[in-house]
């Protein structure tokens, strides 16, 4: 998480489902919300949250620089 800019709050909450999906929760500061707002409720990612986290930590960066 060390790519993340300083401010960032990533809050994960695994709740595993019978389907083997899991829940994720994710907070971001205020002024990622207008970018991440629908990414802010509960999300349900089916296998794991590599391509999910790796998209949102893309996004992140290229909205930073």
């Amino acid at each position: 998480l060390s790519t993340l800019p300083p401010n960032t709050l990533l809050y994960l909450s695994l709740k595993p489902k019978p389907s083997k999906c899991f829940k994720f929760t994710i907070t971001l500061p205020t002024h990622y919300y207008d970018k991440f707002i629908s990414y802010s409720k509960d999300v349900l990612v089916i296998g794991g949250i590599g391509v999910f986290i790796t998209l949102l930590f893309k996004s992140m960066y290229l909205h930073k620089h």
